[in-house]
């Protein structure tokens, strides 16, 4: 695990004071039914610390919702499996960086950090050490990295609401 001290200090604070992040488990998977060690079961909740660490700043939520709008547009999650996940783990890891941003240019860092990371072939965990938790071959990831750094150039502010997903809501009128 990572050690406390690398978190984020809105993660370190949140741990200290709550520990809800780690819980042993009674319903063991029954993949761990075999071992009969299954008693021994530590499971930690990432999305319990992913969920805090984005309520804790607007910008950076806000930097992860693009992120994850202009995924959804791009279809990265179908080509490649990038989920919204990858972009929190990320944002959570620069945390520091990007926290005070205005939300636009968060977002921007938040590309860049992403493309750097997958030009190494891998999105690290961050949480455990030594984890990858997108681990694809390297030209997936030099392709994806590719397309991250062409949508940083090509999403602009003024075109963002173009990501929205169109919904043709009919309203009532007394015409």
């Amino acid at each position: 695990m990572t050690p406390k001290e690398e978190l984020p200090s809105v993660l370190e604070s949140y741990l200290e004071k709550h520990q809800y992040s780690l819980f042993f488990s009674l319903a063991p998977h029954n993949r761990f039914m075999v071992k009969n060690d299954y008693h021994l079961l530590l499971s930690t909740s990432f999305s319990t610390l992913e969920k805090h660490c984005m309520n804790e700043s607007y910008d950076v939520r806000g930097a992860v919702l693009l992120a994850k709008l202009v995924s959804q547009d791009r279809g990265w999650k179908k080509d490649y499996g990038l989920r919204p996940f990858h972009f929190k783990r990320v944002a959570i890891k620069h945390y520091e960086e990007l926290d005070g941003l205005k939300i636009w240019y968060g977002f921007q860092r938040l590309l860049k950090y992403m493309a750097e990371q997958l030009e190494n072939a891998e999105i690290e965990g961050f949480f455990i050490n030594d984890q990858d938790v997108f681990n694809k071959d390297g030209l997936q990831c030099t392709n994806l990295a590719r397309e991250i750094k062409q949508a940083k150039s090509d999403v602009k502010p003024t075109n963002i609401w173009n990501l929205l997903p169109s919904t043709d809501i009919e309203t009532d009128s007394d015409d």
